[in-house]
C-alpha cells in the first residue's frame, strides 16, 4: 500500500508542478496568471464580494497580492510562489521522473522522503486555496473534503452497544 500510495503522490505531484505547453498544470495556471497579472485588479476582486463584505475584500486583496494599495497582483508575488513551489517539488518531480514514471538509467541524488512529499502536498493546497481565493474569491480552513454526516450511524444498532462519538 505504501510503495501505490507513493506512486500515486508523486505522479500527481509531478503532474501540478511540471508546467509545458501542451499540459494542464497547477504551475502552468501560476504562469499564465503573472503574464496576466492585470487581470487580477483590486476592482475585479472586490466586485466578487457581496456589498456588505466590502471591507473584507479590501483586506484580502492586500494579503494576496503583495503589498498593500496595489491595482492588481504584483507579478513577483506569483514569481516568488512558483519559485517556492519548484523547490519544494524539485526532488518529487525527479523521483517521479527518473523512477516512477520512467525507469532511468540515470538515478536522482537523492530520494525524497515522507516529509518531502507531505511538506509539498501542503505547499499545494496552501497556494491552491490562495488562488481559488484570488480568482473566485472563494475560501475555507482546508480543499479536504468534511464528512458531514455520522459515517458510524450504520453501525450503532445491534452491533454496536455502547455509543461513543
Amino acid at each position: 500500500m505504501f510503495s501505490s500510495y507513493a506512486a500515486w503522490a508523486v505522479i500527481t505531484v509531478r503532474r501540478l508542478v511540471k508546467s509545458q505547453d501542451d499540459s494542464v498544470s497547477f504551475a502552468g495556471l501560476l504562469k499564465d496568471l503573472k503574464q496576466n497579472h492585470t487581470l487580477l485588479s483590486r476592482k475585479w476582486f472586490i466586485s466578487l464580494y457581496p456589498e456588505d463584505l466590502k471591507q473584507f475584500a479590501e483586506k484580502d486583496f492586500d494579503r494576496l497580492s503583495g503589498a498593500s494599495g496595489l491595482k492588481c497582483i504584483d507579478p513577483a508575488t506569483i514569481n516568488d510562489d512558483l519559485d517556492q513551489l519548484g523547490i519544494a517539488a524539485k526532488i518529487i518531480e525527479d523521483f517521479a521522473d527518473k523512477i516512477v514514471a520512467h525507469h532511468d538509467q540515470r538515478k536522482p541524488k537523492k530520494l525524497p522522503t515522507w516529509k518531502d512529499l507531505d511538506n509539498c502536498i501542503s505547499l499545494l493546497e496552501k497556494l491552491a486555496r490562495k488562488y481559488r481565493l484570488l480568482i473566485q474569491a472563494v475560501g475555507g480552513p482546508s480543499l479536504l473534503p468534511v464528512i458531514q454526516c455520522d459515517w458510524k450511524a450504520i453501525f450503532y444498532n445491534p452491533w454496536i452497544t455502547n455509543r461513543k462519538t
